[in-house]
């Protein structure tokens, strides 16, 4: 039995220009970015993916069936190319927004609150990640190609979590299907891809100021681990350009484009 009903999903998501579902994928940002014949707002999607790979190379961990893997092609601008930081935020503002959708009429308004980001783009269930993002491109400058892909834990068990600062739709007591959770995630994807690359300066910041209502990061106290040596200190912003505003205990500010985030809880408890 198929997964996912193509034929709803492009009636569902007419936005999207291709959408095709396979049963496995070694990597669906590879496979998307491989493909020279598909057009941009091509969706590729799967349940089951073998070579997953999260930012800094990390090699993601899934568990047959029990997932969503996604990736969505983009044929960026140059001018959109320049904004290219702030893609992994607008999407994952829109997985917030789609798994609040699923949340909502089964749990509640303000269960569905506990979906929140930490910069730049892991979606946090009360503290654990549900989900992970990685934008990746090829042929830059001249024929830019960007795929950003999300994976969502949708029925993981306790003892398939890959880490213990993980949780799965299921865990907190939500049922629904990988084909729900691709219908909400990619609907709300559409209008923030619509955003992040238009001309337009207004709808970027209107993006950007949607992303720091639901980013935890924002005034939490913070360890981050930078290129240029580790930082501790309260992230007071999230720039227009993504980049992340820390002020240290001595008051210098540092402006961080990219690093691992720890959110710094009581003394000796943490969570990434």
């Amino acid at each position: 039995m198929d997964v996912f009903d193509t034929t709803l999903l492009r009636k569902e998501l007419p936005g999207y220009r291709r959408i095709t579902a396979v049963q496995e994928s070694t990597s669906t940002n590879a496979e998307l970015l491989a493909d020279q014949l598909a057009p941009p707002l091509s969706v590729l999607l799967t349940t089951s993916q073998t070579q997953g790979r999260g930012r800094m190379g990390r090699q993601w961990i899934a568990v047959p069936g029990a997932l969503l893997a996604c990736s969505v092609l983009l044929h960026p601008s140059a001018r959109q190319c320049e904004a290219i930081g702030t893609l992994p935020l607008a999407t994952g503002l829109a997985i917030v927004e789609g798994l609040r959708d699923i949340v909502r009429p089964q749990l509640g308004e303000n269960v569905a609150d506990h979906l929140m980001l930490k910069w730049p783009n892991d979606v946090l269930w009360s503290g654990k990640k549900i989900c992970g993002i990685l934008a990746e491109g090829i042929g830059f400058p001249q024929a830019p190609r960007v795929v950003t892909g999300f994976g969502i834990n949708i029925s993981l068990t306790e003892e398939q979590l890959p880490v213990p600062h993980a949780t799965s739709l299921g865990l907190q007591g939500i049922e629904t299907t990988a084909q729900d959770v691709a219908i909400a995630t990619l609907r709300r994807l559409e209008h923030r891809l619509q955003q992040w690359g238009s001309p337009d300066p207004q709808a970027h910041q209107l993006l950007i100021e949607d992303y720091r209502k639901v980013c935890a990061t924002l005034s939490a106290e913070v360890q981050v681990e930078a290129p240029l040596g580790n930082i501790h200190g309260v992230v007071t912003d999230i720039a227009e350009d993504g980049r992340l505003r820390v002020k240290e205990a001595s008051g210098q500010i540092h402006e961080v484009s990219a690093g691992d985030v720890t959110h710094l809880r009581s003394a000796g408890q943490t969570y990434s």
